[in-house]
């Protein structure tokens, strides 16, 4: 319930935020389908989710971390955690469709697939990850956008696995200002 306040008073103080602005916080989740080549060239689906959250050190850049975790059965990259940074197009802060560009390197499990199942788990279990990732968000209102976006992931290891996938999910974009008003204590006064 307390979640479900939080987003009202979002939407609420949307008035006053500026998207991928300098100082704004971003946070959201996204649903990712996305075909798996492994060492046996024979592809997966599989699904996930990534939740992201990063922070805007300048005006349409913005630098997070995303953890991924898988939901579907004898995943071969049942979790991850990266680092990102992300450019959004243009000089305007906001605007109804912002195009972007998100790259970012991390960890991932690699698991060792045949034929689409989980044979063995690797001892050696986490294995680095880049993956790039062009996208779109759609603004519903100034602090709520859809976010569309492919992604392309590599991850290393004896068992190298080559992904290609779609995602889609909400972001939430809070300014210093809006931050403060929605959580008025001594924490956020450095902010």
């Amino acid at each position: 319930m307390k979640h479900i306040c939080i987003i009202c008073v979002c939407l609420v103080l949307s008035v006053s935020s500026r998207a991928q602005s300098k100082g704004t916080i971003t946070f959201g989740a996204g649903f990712l389908s996305s075909s798996v080549n492994s060492f046996d060239d024979k592809p997966v689906y599989e699904q996930s989710v990534q939740t992201r959250i990063g922070y805007f050190p300048a005006n349409n850049f913005a630098l997070g971390l995303c953890m991924e975790n898988g939901i579907s059965g004898n995943q071969s990259v049942p979790y991850g955690f990266t680092a990102f940074g992300r450019l959004y197009a243009g000089k305007k802060t906001h605007q109804v469709v912002k195009f972007y560009v998100e790259a970012g390197a991390g960890v991932a499990h690699n698991a060792h697939m045949i034929a689409g199942e989980v044979v063995r788990p690797d001892k050696n279990w986490m294995r680095g990850t880049v993956y790039v990732s062009p996208g779109i968000n759609l603004f519903l209102v100034k602090v709520v956008s859809l976010e569309l976006a492919p992604e392309y992931r590599y991850i290393g290891g004896k068992d190298a696995v080559n992904r290609l996938g779609a995602s889609a999910g909400l972001k939430f974009f809070l300014t210093g200002e809006t931050f403060k008003k929605l959580f008025p204590n001594k924490f956020v006064k450095s902010f």
